[in-house]
């Protein structure tokens, strides 16, 4: 603690760096302490709330949740966000949100069977190629949840990326 630093992580920011620990499969250590009377910055109090409000309406993309194979730097779709997964689930948590309403996932080597919102479970309309790229589509033109709307996925099999590496997917 330093009673003159004014650098503080926003919500999404704290959402991003925890989704993108898990989907590593690392860890994350939130580094908020007491002032010196005891109490806590009214400001990282709010962030915590509401990363906290995220977790529970979130957390089954999080807690438990394994890497995609092969593990990469940037797996497909890390343009519009992350993927964990439990099992024949995925769990991709949308962070930069589609003004086109569609996310295209390129190299997706296990066949999708159904997508979601994870808080609502309202059904997403999606379309796998024989390439095995996905794409979801008719997406919301704003995001149901700013700080990170998690898309849950029901694979045929434990879902696995192609890899092939690069940009080679780009060349069908």
């Amino acid at each position: 603690y330093h009673p003159h630093d004014t650098s503080r992580k926003s919500a999404s920011l704290v959402v991003y760096n925890l989704v993108e620990a898990v989907r590593a499969g690392g860890n994350f250590l939130i580094n908020v302490g007491p002032k010196a009377d005891g109490s806590f910055d009214p400001l990282e109090q709010e962030t915590l709330e509401a990363v906290g409000a995220w977790i529970n309406a979130n957390g089954e993309a999080l807690y438990g949740a394994q890497t995609f194979e092969p593990v990469s730097e940037q797996p497909p779709g890390y343009y519009f966000g992350m993927w964990t997964r439990k099992g024949t689930r995925g769990y991709f948590t949308v962070t930069r949100w589609p003004e086109s309403g569609e996310i295209v996932i390129p190299c997706l080597h296990t066949k999708a069977n159904a997508a979601s919102l994870l808080v609502s479970g309202d059904t997403i309309a999606f379309a796998q190629d024989d390439e095995g790229r996905l794409r979801f589509s008719g997406l919301p033109h704003a995001p149901p949840d700013p700080l990170g709307t998690v898309i849950k996925v029901e694979f045929q099999d434990e879902p696995r990326f192609d890899d092939r590496g690069g940009a080679t997917w780009l060349d069908n």
